[in-house]
């Protein structure tokens, strides 16, 4: 960015030209407007979505407390162990199933976003929708991703809990 010779600016043109050309404002645009429909469009089908919103590809997913009494026993399970937890039944799935890369959006905040690269085509959105909606599907689930992690944190709390002390010297 700051590269003050020939070949900086020759690559700051040519980036420039290829933004032009290939329309790929416009495009990430387009593809953001069919992400944000197509990922709001699961917002009825589960208790744990509660909202989807973004500007261009930048996009957040807004999870709340299920309706349901297990779902909402396991919502209130997780997040007692830790509160900034529940995303990560989201994410790790994600990442590990469906190769999604996505981020929480903060501490304490059951919101994950997405800002995938501005190159994303109609089959990538795809993909990602996909992949949410089987994870969030599995997540709604008693034996989903939710309670693994809950279950995986509670046995290792525990083993760290039943360690003996070291004997001080």
């Amino acid at each position: 960015t700051f590269g003050q010779n020939d070949m900086a600016m020759v690559a700051g043109l040519a980036t420039l030209h290829v933004l032009k050309e290939e329309n790929i404002v416009e495009t990430s645009a387009a593809m953001g407007k069919l992400m944000l429909d197509k990922l709001s469009a699961l917002v009825p089908k589960y208790e744990l979505l509660k909202n989807v919103r973004g500007k261009g590809l930048m996009i957040a997913v807004e999870f709340g407390e299920p309706k349901g009494m297990m779902l909402k026993m396991q919502w209130h399970a997780i997040h007692k162990l830790d509160a900034s937890l529940f995303p990560q039944a989201i994410l790790i799935p994600l990442l590990k199933d469906h190769h999604i890369l996505a981020q929480t959006a903060g501490h304490h905040l059951d919101v994950i976003k997405l800002i995938p690269t501005l190159v994303i085509n109609a089959d990538d959105v795809q993909k990602i929708v996909t992949g949410f909606d089987e994870v969030i599907a599995s997540c709604s689930k008693l034996s989903g991703p939710m309670w693994e992690i809950g279950k995986r944190l509670t046995s290792q709390q525990f083993k760290r809990d039943s360690k003996p002390e070291p004997a001080a010297t």
